[in-house]
């Protein structure tokens, strides 16, 4: 297989560009029995026939010319591919397409199918090719969108719809989806990666497929590189490394992450991602960071796979076998959440648990123990033998590090899903597993203020002399920002000064900056809570409150300090003034009927 550089440059490329133009120009003799040479003469018949002059160029082409013919356009199959789970950053969907004349496959993860034009685009623009039409499938996206026909209209592509549930018409981008599906689920399963990184095997799998050369030995990438210029940079060299492997990036001496220039060591250590589409750098998922970083400099250890044997690294690292097998609970527990039977939880968790323990303990770790939901008993006692998961915590936080908790009660709990989240319309509806991550600032608001939170606002945060206690009392937006007014409880203050406003989340202009945030504010009290129930909203808490809200009404009775906390004060206060009020106006019926019997028995005497 022969490596191939970014891009022809030099004497070499005027010499690739005259060959190429002399490919079909070289007198040889016509087919007789061509129509289309048929009535020409044999000295020009390479100048009327391009059937025959590509034929030409194909027989005697020298080694050292272009192996491909330059075609003035080409046709694309494109078709929608539902991904395994939710991506890194949202991804639902890709579009794959197929290249015909040179056999190039692509591929383009989306969160959305609306827009196909736009990726379509895009691909167009790197690639620089000219595209003459496009057969897709009758999927309201492509031929039945207003904006992808015009699209395909200002670009003069023709549209080729293939007939309803034949999918043999479109066979080459229905095969392409098949390939890249079993490609990725092979390379995240050979590394142990979580399924959240689909989209960064599915574009490695993409620039390692086009490496791979045709019968003639040809590659896709060779033949796309004789078509001209284009923005797409690779190497077989760089596209090799295994992908999930263990690799270090260089970080430069003005990147925020280095402190002290001279003294910290700007390494960046992670999982090879994948390199870059347009520029000669790669992508990284950083263990310290947990997140994907752009780096240069790469050294590769295609040996060590850190998500199936952290055990391997020369040195201690920030990914423990309870991070993996937590990452990858809630990718199942997201997977659930999109659609499948949220029942079949318990059986899911546990064997995928098993799985990893077994996977892990071939590196001679210790392996963590996930517990199926619903099978504590007794949710008050605190078990030192093994690390429980909170079910209810199961939805990823960018696949950051969260905090393990034990199960509240003996009920299974459920995982809420984006979509259930997104349904939300009030606070009010908002249950304890709701994670915040996925809740809108208004939302997140209003379910304060009406579960009635109390919390403690640190002393530095408006410069007090001591910590106050707050309750969430009102929530309101303004200028597009949602804030929540928070009523001081003690220490006790003047009567101007018990409302404190608070926002819920930092804005993005420097006038809006709001640095004192209740996101930030929670993060640092709760340790990066991840659910309502995290902050102290609980079911138990609603239920406490809920009963001794009932239990003022049927008796009137104040006798839990709960209730302050509940805010059912002015509830029962309100209670007190009508039951006066009634027992007043009773008295007053019951003065008046008197008088009225007593006129009565007058007048009859």
């Amino acid at each position: 297989m022969q490596e191939k550089g970014y891009h022809k440059k030099g004497e070499k490329a005027a010499q690739s560009a005259t060959n190429r133009s002399q490919v079909g120009t070289e007198t040889a003799p016509c087919d007789v029995t061509c129509a289309c040479c048929s009535t020409t003469n044999s000295s020009d018949a390479h100048m009327e026939c391009f059937t025959n002059a590509a034929s030409n160029a194909h027989i005697q082409e020298p080694a050292d010319r272009p192996r491909l013919v330059h075609a003035p356009k080409h046709r694309m199959h494109i078709d929608w591919a539902n991904s395994i789970i939710l991506g890194r950053s949202k991804e639902r969907y890709y579009l794959i397409m197929v290249i015909d004349s040179i056999d190039f496959t692509w591929a383009q993860p989306s969160t959305s199918r609306m827009e196909p034009e736009d990726l379509l685009h895009e691909f167009i623009t790197m690639t620089g090719l000219n595209i003459s039409s496009i057969r897709a499938d009758g999927a309201g996206e492509f031929k039945k969108s207003a904006s992808f026909m015009a699209y395909c209209k200002l670009k003069e592509i023709i549209v080729e719809e293939v007939p309803a549930y034949t999918h043999t018409f479109n066979a080459r981008a229905e095969g392409a989806v098949r390939i890249c599906k079993e490609k990725v689920r092979a390379l995240l399963r050979r590394a142990n990666m979580p399924r959240r990184f689909w989209p960064d095997a599915l574009m490695h799998w993409c620039r390692t497929y086009a490496h791979w050369p045709d019968a003639a030995g040809h590659t896709a990438w060779e033949k796309l590189d004789d078509l001209g210029s284009h923005a797409l940079c690779h190497d077989l060299k760089r596209d090799r490394h295994v992908f999930g492997s263990y690799v270090t990036g260089h970080l430069p001496r003005e990147h925020p992450h280095v402190a002290d220039t001279t003294h910290d060591d700007r390494a960046e250590e992670g999982v090879f991602l994948g390199n870059d589409l347009t520029t000669p750098t790669f992508w990284l998922w950083s263990f310290k960071h947990r997140k994907a970083m752009r780096l240069s400099d790469p050294k590769h250890f295609d040996h060590i796979l850190p998500f199936l044997q952290p055990a391997d690294v020369h040195h201690s690292i920030p990914l423990s076998s309870a991070d993996i097998v937590r990452m990858h609970a809630h990718d199942d527990a997201e997977e659930l959440g999109a659609g499948k039977n949220v029942g079949d939880l318990e059986e899911q968790v546990e064997v995928q648990g098993q799985r990893r323990g077994r996977t892990l303990a071939d590196s001679g770790e210790q392996t963590p123990v996930v517990p199926v939901p619903g099978s504590i008993t007794d949710p008050g006692e605190h078990s030192g033998a093994s690390a429980r998961v909170n079910t209810h915590r199961l939805i990823p936080n960018s696949g950051e590090r969260t905090q393990v908790h034990n199960i509240e009660s003996g009920k299974s709990p459920t995982c809420m899903s984006l979509k259930e989240h997104k349904n939300l319309k009030h606070g009010k509806d908002v249950p304890p597993e709701a994670q915040l991550q996925y809740l809108k600032p208004g939302i997140f608001a209003q379910a304060l203020v009406h579960n009635k939170f109390v919390f403690t606002l640190p002393k530095d945060i408006r410069g007090d002399k001591a910590d106050l206690q707050v309750v969430a009392s009102h929530a309101y937006s303004s200028k597009k920002f949602w804030y929540v007014d928070c009523k001081i409880l003690s220490p006790e203050v003047p009567e101007d000064e018990t409302i404190i406003q608070m926002p819920v989340v930092r804005g993005n202009t420097p006038t809006t900056n709001h640095k004192h945030n209740l996101r930030d504010l929670f993060n640092r009290i709760y340790q990066n809570p991840t659910t309502l129930a995290d902050i102290g909203i609980t079911r138990a808490r609603v239920q406490q409150a809920a009963s001794a809200l009932a239990a003022v009404w049927d008796t009137g009775l104040v006798s839990l300090s709960f209730l302050s906390q509940a805010g059912v004060t002015k509830v029962m206060l309100r209670k007190q003034v009508e039951e006066r009020f009634v027992a007043k106006r009773s008295a007053q019926l019951v003065e008046k009927a008197y008088q009225e019997l007593q006129a009565k028995a007058t007048a009859e005497s």
